[in-house]
């Protein structure tokens, strides 16, 4: 760590009168809390109203072809499902049994949508 970054930190420390590392663990629990519960609040929000499943349904019949937000969308979607499978199949969750060796996809497309869409 540079001279000048140290300095500063000893500064704030200083300031605040909490030891260095207490700072350094707030910081960092503080960062991901307000990283993680937004994205998990919209996850849920947009689980609520459907819009996972809506996405979907607008993205499956439609020529992306002619629009390119439609086809990046669909690959995102199809990705997360995939990986939702692996997953799934790997360690038994998503209503795979571990181990699980058949092919197919799981049906998630909407909670998978709702992940695309809180990211």
């Amino acid at each position: 760590m540079s001279r000048q970054y140290r300095q500063a930190l000893k500064s704030i420390s200083e300031r605040t009168g909490a030891p260095l590392p207490a700072l350094i663990v707030s910081f960092g629990v503080l960062h991901e809390a307000t990283a993680i519960v937004p994205l998990v609040g919209v996850f849920y929000g947009a689980k609520a109203m459907g819009v996972g499943e809506g996405l979907v349904d607008a993205l499956k019949d439609t020529d992306t072809e002619s629009v390119w937000w439609k086809g990046k969308a669909r690959e995102w979607i199809e990705e997360g499902e995939e990986r939702v499978d692996r997953v799934g199949r790997r360690y038994g969750w998503f209503g795979y049994s571990k181990g699980d060796t058949r092919e197919g996809r799981l049906a998630v497309a909407g909670d998978v949508a709702n992940a695309v869409v809180a990211h």
